[in-house]
């Protein structure tokens, strides 16, 4: 599972931000050892990923792009205080002392930088270069090749605040250094390898201890790291001279033994002395800006589709919050316009039973009225039996079934009903007498219209 995480990171630093990451590699006879370490802004490093190859996700992902050394090639490596001089003019005064000898100049590579009065100067052979390049561009995109030794001298040197020498050995030989401040100083390479360091350890630690002793004889002492990516080497068997001690490999945390060497090249970078051809250079630094430069488009893409989709998220819980607001106010307009439709039916219901009551009340006031109107009418003596009143377009139709004790009082009514307003068409219709409980009397009907005069409206 850690290792899971590990490979998901990596994968997405290279493909997101590849600034972060540097790949560091040695390679002899076969033998392997890759290591990338992710750096932060602030200096600090970070070993995500280590492997005795190179991981084929990395090589699917994203071109694999890294530092390497010369390992075991031989490299001709001096550095030289030459105080104001040029460098240039130096070089062709001391052009015998970079050459390797038997070699002339078109068959070796000089690369060389000053740092003030101090030149650094390494000389490989053109054929040993081509070979190691050929081998590594088979499996990736060489951005630099250093001198062997010299970023591991600098990551052990920070460790041991004293000269030291520092002995890789190998199944196919040996290079030793001599190491001061952190810094490689002197640089040689040894025939010794694991098979000799068992088999002819008398020759061989003759052969060690005068290489040490001339590396670095000003000190009476002198401590030896003996490193090796391929196996342990117990260093507590090897016994050379009481002037020569071994030490045992600085501890670098979270990063095993046998990966140091690639670590101390992928923390390094890109070296002060690089052996890697010019054009090939300028080819990797193209290939490199170019996946820079799309990562970059494939940040802003993640960002772009991690900011739409905030912004599609945001819209859609905008969308349900103004749904679930908008149902809630619509069933509560609903309930109003239930309430309204509600008192609207009652208020219907109400205005149909009062104008019902109102027609009512209507003709009952016209007949009190009219009622009225007949308590006026009829004079002392005569008296209505029966009252007819029907509604017509005219006005309300009056019968009237009377008694009157004697025929003068006829004319006396008729005259009243005449007097009296509202009242038109007046006729008698019939009259005759009758004998109404033993006694003469005389009954008649009077027809008339009658206008509905109420008693608010007399004058």
């Amino acid at each position: 599972m850690v290792k899971l995480t590990k490979i998901a990171d990596i994968i997405l630093q290279v493909c997101i931000n590849p600034q972060k990451i540097s790949c560091g590699m040695t390679c002899h006879n076969g033998v392997m050892r890759f290591a990338a370490v992710k750096k932060s802004i602030n200096g600090t490093i970070e070993l995500v990923y280590t492997d005795d190859k190179i991981p084929w996700w990395v090589s699917f992902c994203t071109p694999v792009l890294v530092h390497t050394d010369f390992s075991l090639a031989p490299v001709l490596f001096r550095r030289q205080n030459i105080g104001e001089e040029d460098p240039d003019t130096w070089l062709v005064k001391n052009e015998e002392s970079i050459i390797p000898a038997g070699f002339t100049t078109d068959q070796i590579v000089n690369e060389y930088v000053s740092d003030k009065s101090e030149l650094l100067s390494a000389t490989v052979i053109k054929s040993e270069r081509e070979r190691l390049l050929d081998n590594l561009e088979t499996q990736c995109t060489p951005l630099s090749i250093g001198v062997p030794l010299w970023d591991l001298a600098n990551l052990y040197g920070k460790k041991i605040n004293e000269p030291f020498i520092l002995w890789k050995i190998t199944a196919d030989g040996s290079v030793i250094g001599y190491v001061e401040n952190a810094k490689l100083v002197k640089l040689l390479n040894a025939w010794p390898d694991y098979e000799d360091l068992a088999a002819a350890f008398e020759d061989c630690k003759s052969y060690i201890a005068s290489i040490v002793n001339s590396l670095d004889d000003s000190v009476d002492r002198i401590k030896v790291i003996v490193y090796s990516s391929d196996k342990k080497i117990n260093i507590s068997e090897i016994k050379l001279d009481d002037r020569i001690e071994f030490i045992s490999i600085p501890v670098i945390k979270d990063v095993p033994v046998k990966y140091h060497e690639a670590y101390a090249i992928a923390c390094a970078g890109e070296p002060s002395i690089n052996l890697l051809p010019f054009e090939k250079i300028q080819n990797a630094k193209k290939v490199q800006s170019l996946w820079f430069n799309t990562s970059l488009w494939l940040r802003r893409g993640v960002l772009g589709v991690g900011i739409s989709a905030v912004v599609l998220a945001l819209l859609l819980l905008g969308i349900g919050v103004f749904k679930n607001l908008r149902n809630n106010d619509l069933a509560e307009i609903h309930e109003k316009v239930e309430l309204v439709n509600s008192l609207t039916a009652k208020r219907d219901s109400l205005k149909s039973e009062i104008k019902r009551t109102g027609k009512l009340s209507g003709k009952e006031s016209i007949v009190t009225s009219l009622l009225s109107d007949l308590q006026t009418i009829y004079p002392e003596g005569m008296w209505s039996d029966e009252i007819d009143i029907n509604k017509t377009e005219k006005g309300w139709e009056v019968i009237t079934i009377a008694f009157a004790k004697s025929t003068g009082l006829l004319g006396i009514f008729m005259n009243n009903v005449h007097k009296t307003k509202g009242f038109s068409d007046i006729r008698m219709v019939y009259s005759e007498q009758i004998l109404l409980r033993g006694e003469k009397v005389i009954k008649c009907r009077i027809e008339c219209l009658w206008r509905g005069v109420l008693e608010g409206d007399r004058k």
